[in-house]
Order: C-alpha cells, then sequence, then structure tokens
C-alpha cells in the first residue's frame, strides 16, 4: 500500500472528486435548506416587528401633534375669554 502525503492526495482524481461533491453538499444544500426554512423566516419575522413599531411610533408622533394642537387651541380660546385681554383682542392686536 502507498503511504498518503499531501502531494499523492493534490493529484489525486478521486480525492478531488470527493472534495467537490462535500463542497456541493455541505455549501449548496445544507445552505439553501438552512436559508430557506431557518434564516428567511427568522429575518421576514425580524423585520415584519420592525416595520410594525415604526408604523405605531407614527402613530404616537401623529397624536403628540394633535395633542398639541388642541392645547394651543384651548390657550388661544382661554386667552381670548380673559377680561383683561379680551379689549386687545377685539382691537386686533
Amino acid at each position: 500500500m502507498e503511504k498518503e502525503t499531501f502531494w499523492t492526495l493534490l493529484f489525486d482524481l478521486a480525492h478531488w472528486e470527493f472534495e467537490i461533491f462535500l463542497m456541493v453538499l455541505f455549501d449548496f444544500v445544507i445552505g439553501f435548506v438552512g436559508w430557506r426554512y431557518i434564516l428567511r423566516p427568522l429575518l421576514n419575522k425580524w423585520f415584519k416587528h420592525h416595520t410594525e413599531d415604526h408604523t405605531k411610533i407614527d402613530k404616537v408622533d401623529a397624536l403628540e401633534e394633535r395633542i398639541k394642537k388642541l392645547e394651543d387651541d384651548r390657550k388661544r380660546e382661554q386667552l381670548k375669554q380673559s377680561p383683561r385681554l379680551v379689549g386687545k383682542f377685539q382691537e386686533g392686536e
């Protein structure tokens, strides 16, 4: 039996065929299955969660703006009805 060395494996066709088979098996098949059934569903779930967060934040921002507008309107109404300032508002100042 011949002793295996690096050089014999380097020039052995059967060794390279086996290496290519292993690369195809592990890199492509397992990579595709892992991407399709494990990674992609997790990424979709993560993106969906974060887009929902952004829409919630946008709704909160819109509500905060509406509250601020209502408070400003209420303050204006209170100023218009204040006895000291009624004359100034009627004069247009």
